[in-house]
């Protein structure tokens, strides 16, 4: 039994998830776990630290690198850019990147973000 100077083992409360929730009811939510610190010894672990925001999410496979979930669209255009052939010249790298950000753009969704780390 916890006494009462063992303090918080800070559970969220989740105050600003409820707000946008509330605020903006239409919009999915898409969770963003931080793996750094979890050891892989347990099915579950206890994170104490979450966040909240309004974001955007890239809602669609996506063949620039299938392995990610964008929810930056700069980070998007330089792994867009990063994955060309080599040897283009600046106006075919524009011309390229310009057609596949076009390419994505109906996917971009906005959300509820909610970012969860130790």
């Amino acid at each position: 039994m916890c006494g009462k100077d063992k303090g918080s083992r800070g559970i969220f409360t989740g105050e600003q998830v409820r707000k946008l929730l509330a605020e903006h009811p239409e919009l999915p939510i898409v969770f963003r776990i931080c793996t750094e610190t979890l050891c892989g010894e347990w099915r579950y672990e206890f994170m104490s630290s979450a966040y909240a925001e309004i974001g955007e999410v890239l809602d669609c496979y996506q063949n620039v690198e299938e392995e990610l979930i964008f929810i930056d669209r700069e980070e998007f255009k330089e792994c867009v850019e990063e994955n060309l052939p080599y040897g283009l010249t600046d106006d075919e790298i524009e011309a390229e990147t310009t057609a596949t950000l076009a390419e994505y753009e109906p996917y971009w969704k906005k959300c509820i973000l909610v970012t969860v780390e130790n």
